[in-house]
């Protein structure tokens, strides 16, 4: 049997979690705080997807096949080769090895002069400044263009910092939010390298935020993988529950088509082959007028893969047996 080392950090949410399942079940808080630890241990299951996913309602046969957060980084180290991981970790790194894909205009500041940085910023009217290895959309801005040219560019320069062009997404994906609103797509390549698709989903911004992850308070969304349509409600993380219509707008979300979502899935597995290397990665794609564009990859899909991948029964076994 398998065993995981529990964070301290989870120890502590684990109490919490507790107290909001107690809530809805009307069992104990001590009863549930119990069977979270156990499910860290034994499943490794955080306290997030012990309430999230439902994880307290699955008897044990299905605990045993479900995709959780600690098992996500088992399979990370069964897939992926770690000499490989810093290709698509690295934002700079990644930008250089999928050029074909990327779809727009970027700068490295650490290996440009003032003066190029200043020429990037006066061809680009909106740019967005990524720390080369943020991950959940922590330390990413958009320029404040009532600066000057020179003020932004001494600010920047020097500095591990990559500046991009803001990519302008197609109308149908535009949901009165602020971000550019991506797709996460799973990729694993099985023993034989062909490439495989797992739950993909659409990951919303939520207002004035500039980044549409789900622990910045996005809403995701579980799309079907044969028709491109959105297939269920989406989940967000501050509220807990399920979302049908995209928060602060009327637009309701089920059954709405993603464009050219045959050219994604095509894209993404172009890109799992550049680097077999990396067997299971997450790819994030934004969709122009003109078709779909490479954000960036993950070789450890976070919280919202894990949360539906682990509601999906058997998922971990599924995963597995692509070795």
């Amino acid at each position: 049997m398998e065993l995981y080392r529990i964070r301290k950090k989870d120890l502590k949410e684990s109490v919490k979690c507790a107290r909001r399942v107690s809530a809805l079940t009307g069992k104990s808080v001590f009863y549930h705080w119990r069977d979270c630890v156990l499910c860290m241990i034994l499943y490794g299951c955080d306290p997030d997807q012990y309430f999230e996913s439902e994880f307290y309602k699955m008897r044990s046969f299905e605990r045993d096949k479900t995709y959780t957060y600690y098992r996500s980084y088992k399979i990370k180290d069964l897939f992926n080769n770690p000499a490989f991981t810093e290709t698509i970790a690295d934002k700079v790194e990644f930008n250089k090895k999928f050029p074909q894909y990327i779809g727009r205009q970027w700068l490295y500041c650490k290996e440009a002069t003032q003066e190029e940085i200043m020429s990037f910023l006066s061809s680009n009217k909106r740019v967005i400044a990524k720390p080369i290895h943020s991950s959940k959309g922590k330390g990413i801005y958009e320029l404040d263009r009532n600066k000057t040219d020179e003020q932004l560019a001494k600010s920047v320069i020097g500095k591990r910092i990559l500046l991009e062009e803001i990519i302008t997404q197609h109308h149908l994906m535009c949901f009165g939010n602020k971000s550019v609103n991506t797709l996460r797509i799973t990729t694993i390549l099985d023993s034989q390298g062909e490439v495989h698709i797992i739950k993909p989903v659409l990951r919303c911004g939520v207002g004035e935020s500039i980044v549409d992850n789900y622990h910045a308070g996005g809403v995701s969304y579980p799309i079907h993988l044969e028709y491109g349509k959105i297939q269920g409600p989406g989940g967000n993380r501050k509220s807990g529950q399920v979302v049908f219509v995209h928060p602060g707008t009327n637009i309701f979300m089920i059954g709405r088509d993603i464009p050219y979502w045959n050219e994604a899935i095509d894209l993404v597995t172009s890109a799992a082959k550049q680097i077999p290397q990396l067997r299971f990665v997450g790819w994030d794609v934004a969709i122009t007028e003109n078709g779909p564009v490479l954000i960036e990859g993950n070789t450890r899909p976070g919280a919202v893969t894990i949360k539906y991948l682990g509601a999906e029964n058997g998922m971990y076994r599924k995963i597995l047996s692509y070795l």
